[in-house]
């Protein structure tokens, strides 16, 4: 796959093609960091749903139960923004970096302070749909630039948000192509989902409540686990789609990407 130089506007489907590229190649030590922390919060998000949707008790540990999938969501973006930045660093030709205590504390609460606000602030953007684009490449590249290496709000948001600017119509081009594979991916995992209980009766003779009752499937349990289904297949694509906006956005001031592709070159004999 032939590179450019960062100064040259990448095309939203070349952009797309390194990311699947990447993550292809990626060592399985990279993508345990995006699940250690998804897999929790996907979990404990789905059983607090359906706890609070069907439970008859549930209203007397609300509080409890949100407080807990506040905590699993704060580790989440945590193990993420780890992903992002060891994409990063194979991005650089460098080894994984090593997280001390200190550093690890400044991620926390790097990503305790600012990641809540996108659950509010990125509905609102929707909803008035033209600051969309840049404040989901805000949050996204929070990931990458708050890992934990300083606890400079400020400088961390103004970077992001530096990022985030760049290349509005490629980003937005971006949103929608995912956006389309998202639908499509939600479309595929449901009718799966829906296709499981029959094809148990068809060759085993199962009967459960679903072949019984083909609407009990379509309630909002069954809807948010196909939903947490298509995050955790969508979701590291866009991570690593943003964290390469963020590594050629560098490069146009540091020339990142130049050297990069001059460590990959086979040195002479």
């Amino acid at each position: 796959m032939k590179k450019k130089n960062a100064n040259q506007i990448r095309g939203s489907l070349d952009l797309l093609e390194e990311a699947v590229h990447l993550l292809r190649q990626a060592p399985l030590s990279v993508l345990l960091r995006y699940f250690i922390g998804t897999f929790p919060f996907l979990l404990g998000f789905l059983y607090f749903w359906a706890d609070m949707s069907r439970g008859p008790f549930a209203h007397r540990y609300v509080a409890e139960a949100a407080f807990g999938v506040s905590l699993l969501y704060i580790w989440m973006k945590c193990w993420q923004s780890a992903f992002c930045t060891s994409v990063y660093s194979h991005l650089m030709g460098r080894p994984l970096e090593k997280y001390s205590v200190g550093r690890m504390l400044r991620l926390v609460a790097t990503q305790l302070i600012l990641q809540p606000y996108s659950l509010f602030v990125q509905p609102v953007a929707l909803l008035i749909l033209l600051p969309f684009g840049w404040t989901f490449a805000f949050f996204q590249n929070l990931l990458l630039v708050g890992d934990g290496r300083d606890l400079d709000l400020r400088k961390i948001m103004r970077t992001s948000w530096r990022l985030a600017s760049l290349w509005p119509a490629q980003n937005h081009r971006l949103l929608l192509v995912l956006l389309v594979f998202t639908m499509i991916v939600f479309l595929n995992i449901g009718i799966a989902l829906l296709m499981i209980p029959q094809l148990l009766n068809i060759l085993f003779g199962i009967e459960t409540v679903f072949t019984l009752s083909g609407m009990q499937m379509l309630n909002t349990t069954f809807l948010s686990v196909v939903a947490a289904l298509t995050y955790l297949c969508i979701d590291p694509l866009i991570a690593v789609v943003y964290t390469l906006r963020c590594f050629y956005g560098e490069s146009v001031e540091t020339g990142a990407d130049l050297l990069a592709e001059l460590k990959s070159l086979p040195k002479a004999s």
